[in-house]
């Protein structure tokens, strides 16, 4: 049922969003809110807002440069937090920039427990409303 699903609420996200288009990451995401809400319209609706309000604009742009920058981010945080961590990692020619890339792209819903990103994207939630 959720494959039936998930490319009509791509498509109206495409529809909504002609600028942002697809990209790779949404179907992902799309298939996790399906997973925990299992409404088509409320999922569409999630999707919109976490594109919408609580990523940083363009990061699902054409050229991914905002999305491709987080993994630079959590590079320099380990680099400058857990600087044996990061020793170790380059001596081995671990790329962590390009494992985690997915992982930023679909907002962690490749590689965490379907509850534990929900957690998340409750608390996102939340925190922005209340900044707004």
């Amino acid at each position: 049922m959720i494959l039936l699903v998930i490319p009509h609420v791509m498509h109206l996200s495409y529809r909504r969003n002609i600028e942002v288009g697809y990209c790779q990451g949404m179907n992902l995401i799309a298939s996790t809110l399906l997973l925990v809400h299992a409404d088509e319209e409320l999922a569409f609706w999630v999707l919109t807002a976490v594109i919408e309000n609580l990523l940083p604009q363009d990061f699902f742009g054409h050229s991914l440069l905002v999305s491709r920058a987080c993994p630079l981010v959590l590079l320099d945080y380990v680099q400058e937090l857990q600087p044996k961590l990061y020793g170790h990692l380059q001596e081995l020619g671990v790329d962590l920039g390009a494992i985690c890339f997915s992982w930023f792209l679909s907002l962690f819903t490749d590689c965490l427990p379907v509850e534990v990103g929900f957690n998340c994207y409750t608390t996102a939630t939340i925190s922005t409303q209340a900044l707004n």
